[in-house]
């Protein structure tokens, strides 16, 4: 693996390609994140197979270059490269259940921060009055049936790594519900970090962006 070189593509702001940088970096893996201007978009965009990021691209010791697309592909792969996607089938499973919840929460984040400013307010008002706390209800209680502190076992895998990213978009998004309406989720944001110094350290020096 140390042999290997590692380039990810992506937008400058976290959204698709995060998880796959906290995963990485966790692992304790070097790599090449190449971040560009959505003004230099459309002259990388014919340059990458299919026109889309996340794109991941890995060179091998032999030379030869090997190219992966769509985000949680990617981010699978290298949770199973690197022993971040369970020991056991049933941590597995308990892994793929918070992606899969998690994936129903970032949709709804997303399109409020994709809503216009003028009609943000009323969108935030219907996550917080409909989808939103159910939502947030099933991943907290699946978090809090296998302990609390991790999402499988008692080590970071790509499960916690999606779901820490995932809330920080809601704490973004909506301000202030998260630490409201579910204490505990905003207590396993707030311990995720303290129990990774690589990921502690990326955090704190990571740029500020939107989403």
């Amino acid at each position: 693996m140390d042999k290997q070189h590692f380039k990810l593509w992506y937008f400058q702001f976290r959204g698709r390609a995060e998880p796959i940088r906290l995963l990485l970096t966790c692992a304790g893996v070097k790599f090449e994140d190449y971040q560009f201007t959505m003004d230099q978009w459309p002259t990388i965009k014919p340059t990458l197979p299919g026109g889309r990021v996340p794109l991941l691209d890995v060179t091998g010791p032999d030379g030869k270059l090997r190219r992966y697309q769509e985000s949680m592909a990617i981010a699978r792969l290298l949770a199973r490269q690197f022993k971040m996607m369970g020991e056991t089938d049933e941590e597995y499973y308990l892994i793929e259940r918070i992606i899969g919840e998690c994936e129903d929460l970032y949709r709804e984040v997303y399109t409020i921060f994709r809503t216009p400013q003028g009609e943000k307010e009323a969108k935030i008002k219907e996550f917080k009055e409909n989808n939103g706390p159910t939502l947030l209800k099933l991943v907290s209680e699946s978090l809090e049936s296998s302990g609390g502190k991790h999402v499988a076992g008692n080590r970071i895998t790509l499960g916690d790594l999606f779901l820490f990213t995932t809330l920080t978009h809601v704490m973004e998004t909506v301000p202030g519900f998260l630490e409201q309406k579910f204490p505990k989720l905003h207590e396993f944001h707030k311990y995720l970090p303290t129990s990774c110094s690589r990921l502690s350290e990326y955090l704190k020096k990571r740029a500020k962006t939107p989403f």
